[in-house]
């Protein structure tokens, strides 16, 4: 019996250090242009952001996708795709809040899930949150933290 408890200790255990080693820490940093906001529907105002910066297991990379803004609620929600220097790209889908200020920018803030990959992105799962500001003239910055499963190791 307590060899049978001992297996299943070191099977555990294992299986723990597998979990840990298959997960990475991921941050990036992108200087960000958004298209200014146009109404699509209610309170709603739809946008684009693309940009560009560095992220870890990426190198240089950008970013591109709509975004939604609801000013009822300054909820922010949308989709962005990453691109690596390699070409290959991580789609995320963003859920957040944004505050407006005086001068027609934004400070915002939220969570990213990993919805689909491609080259050594495919298959890869991850999420975390993102922060960052805008300015009335289209111009901002992007900062986003979390963990990626083992990205190119597949």
């Amino acid at each position: 019996m307590r060899a049978l408890a001992l297996a299943c200790a070191l099977v555990f255990s294992l299986c723990a250090i597998t979990d840990a080693a298959g997960t990475v820490a991921f941050k990036a940093t992108i200087e960000t242009a958004v298209t200014p906001p146009t109404p699509c529907g209610g309170p709603l105002f739809c946008l684009d952001i693309t940009g560009a910066g560095r992220g870890s297991h990426f190198g240089l990379m950008s970013i591109e996708g709509p975004s939604e803004l609801n000013f009822a609620t300054f909820e922010q929600t949308g989709t962005s795709t990453l691109t690596a220097a390699d070409g290959s790209t991580l789609r995320i889908s963003i859920a957040g809040t944004f505050v407006p200020d005086l001068t027609g920018g934004a400070t915002f803030e939220g969570d990213w899930v990993a919805i689909s990959g491609t080259g050594r992105f495919f298959r890869e799962r991850g999420s975390g949150t993102y922060h960052g500001s805008a300015t009335g003239a289209g111009t901002g910055i992007l900062n986003i933290e979390g963990q990626l499963t083992n990205p190119g190791k597949r």
